[in-house]
Order: C-alpha cells, then sequence, then structure tokens
C-alpha cells in the first residue's frame, strides 16, 4: 500500500451481517425509552420469554444498571436528553465536562472510589436509592456547563 494501491485492501473486503443485537433493538428501545431509572429498571424486570427473541440480556443490564451511582445514571440519562436537543460535539463536551467536575464534589463519587479501590467491597453505599425519581432541581447543578 505504500504507493496508494488498495487493491490487496478491497479483496479482504466484506460486509458484516446483523448484530447480535439486531433482533433486540425494538425490545431495547422500548425499555430505555424516557421516564427515568426506575423506570427501566422495572422495564427490565418485568421483561419476559414473549416480549424479545432472547431476552437473556435484560437481567443482566438491570445488575449492571444496579451496580451504578443512582445520581450519575439519571444524569447520564439528563445529558443524553439535553444533547439530543443541542447536538455538537462541543455542547457535549462542554456539558460532560461539567457534570464530572461537579460530580467528583458528591460524596457518591467517593463511595464509589471506596467501595471499587480501597475496600475493594464492591457494594457501594449510594446517597440515593435506585427507585428514587429525581427532580428536575436536584440535577440542575450538576447540568449548568458555565464555570
Amino acid at each position: 500500500c505504500r504507493d496508494g494501491d488498495t487493491t490487496a485492501l478491497e479483496e479482504l473486503e466484506e460486509t458484516p451481517g446483523p448484530g447480535r443485537l439486531t433482533g433486540l433493538q425494538a425490545a431495547i428501545d422500548t425499555v430505555f425509552a424516557g421516564a427515568g431509572v426506575p423506570a427501566i429498571l422495572e422495564r427490565l424486570d418485568g421483561i419476559g420469554d414473549s416480549f424479545a427473541p432472547d431476552a437473556s440480556w435484560a437481567p443482566r443490564a438491570a445488575a449492571a444498571i444496579r451496580k451504578a451511582s443512582p445520581l450519575a445514571l439519571a444524569l447520564a440519562l439528563s445529558a443524553i436528553e439535553i444533547i439530543r436537543r443541542n447536538a455538537t460535539l462541543e455542547a457535549a463536551l462542554s456539558l460532560e465536562l461539567s457534570i464530572v467536575g461537579r460530580l467528583m464534589a458528591h460524596s457518591d463519587f467517593a463511595e464509589g472510589i471506596r467501595a471499587a479501590m480501597i475496600d475493594r467491597d464492591r457494594k457501594p453505599v449510594w446517597h440515593h436509592p435506585h427507585d428514587h425519581v429525581f427532580e428536575a432541581g436536584e440535577l440542575a447543578r450538576f447540568l449548568d456547563s458555565s464555570p
């Protein structure tokens, strides 16, 4: 390829088949649509075999969500909603920096470090339970991207 000839690469080119999540897309879209983390967990916990061709992903997803800070999860969902309305890379990065900077001062950040790195018990005690429905005012100070 030193001379710019890409023939060898073109011979190896192939179109990938459908991904393993393709058949689950409708179920995933339904489960993760709006309404916050408690509603998402409720939908994940309620998935039966008839809901999707393979429902084994739902308990694994719910378990992964329950390991994370409820505040961080709520902020991630809020950030996604905000960025969908103001879709520029600069806006997304600015918002992410703001959230992370402010979240580091919250007790959940220190608790996550404690559980993962210091005691290594992997059992964080978060400030809020996973069924807490965050009000806009609780998240506003993290979502303000001004310095």
